[in-house]
């Protein structure tokens, strides 16, 4: 597994090994926030696996999330992690000489990668795991479990739990 960049963001390229399909890559479109904290590894045996048998798979963080510079609040980022997509296809073929991809998109992933093979003949085929009904529905899931995860956090005192020098404060 390699480091790359390219669009305002980075990725992992999964080098094919092995007798796979040649010519044709996959591409991961992942998760957003918590999700994709929860994800990663996950998706990166999953990418180990595809490159074992024989085809280049390359995940990555979308502009302005994980790994990637910016901020993931700026307005028209749906736009722009929609286009990094379209990007990491891009980068895959030119980095690895594949004609077409398998594009996986994996939650918020599974909702932007149909987005973004809409037009696209080098998009073989689409994989959409845990795939939200809708992007309303996704944006009550998040909101739902920020909610929860936040509260505890919020309850606390600004001092509360601080370590200095191998103590807590």
């Amino acid at each position: 597994m390699k480091g790359v960049v390219f669009a305002d963001t980075i990725g992992w390229l999964h080098e094919g090994r092995g007798t796979g399909r040649r010519g044709r890559g996959v591409v991961i479109a992942g998760a957003h926030g918590h999700e994709d904290l929860c994800s990663r590894r996950f998706l990166r045996l999953l990418a180990d696996k595809v490159a074992e048998n024989g085809l280049p798979a390359l995940q990555f963080d979308y502009p302005g999330c994980g790994n990637a510079a910016g901020d993931h609040s700026t307005p028209g980022q749906v736009q722009r992690w929609t286009a990094s997509i379209g990007a990491a296809i891009d980068r895959l073929k030119q980095d690895c000489g594949v004609a077409d991809v398998i594009l996986v998109g994996f939650r918020l992933g599974a909702l932007l990668a149909p987005l973004a093979a809409a037009g696209r003949d080098d998009v073989a085929g689409l994989v959409l795991l845990a795939p939200p009904s809708s992007g309303k529905a996704y944006v009550r899931e998040v909101t739902a479990m920020s909610r929860m995860i936040d509260a505890p956090l919020a309850s606390r005192s600004a001092g509360e739990g601080v370590f200095t020098e191998g103590r807590e404060a």
